[in-house]
């Protein structure tokens, strides 16, 4: 995860703990998973991949009690993210440098 995504979902993460909660996600299935986008800046390759997803998701307060959400009705979701790589580079991984939610 590149440092932008990181510190996004650091952020999150932490507003929601100061706040007492924390969110118990589940993937039940991905409906579709497709590149929107891919460019090549220089020696920066980038790509977009559109997921359309069902996600289970809740949220607890700090003693364990649901206050939102359900673990048996997923919800469908749509998301961008964007991948990039520096072309020959020794590292063959590809770092998560944005998501965003999408209609």
């Amino acid at each position: 995860v590149g440092p932008k995504v990181r510190a996004s979902f650091a952020e999150a993460i932490a507003e929601r703990e100061a706040a007492g909660y924390r969110i118990e996600n589940r993937l039940i299935a991905i409906e579709r998973a497709m590149i929107e986008d891919a460019r090549l800046e220089g020696r920066t390759a980038s790509i977009e991949v559109r997921f359309d997803a069902d996600i289970a998701a809740v949220t607890r307060d700090e003693t364990g009690e649901m206050v939102a959400g359900s673990l048996s009705d997923a919800v469908q979701t749509h998301d961008v993210w964007t991948f990039q790589r520096t072309l020959g580079s020794d590292d063959p991984n590809w770092l998560l440098v944005e998501t965003d939610e999408v209609a």
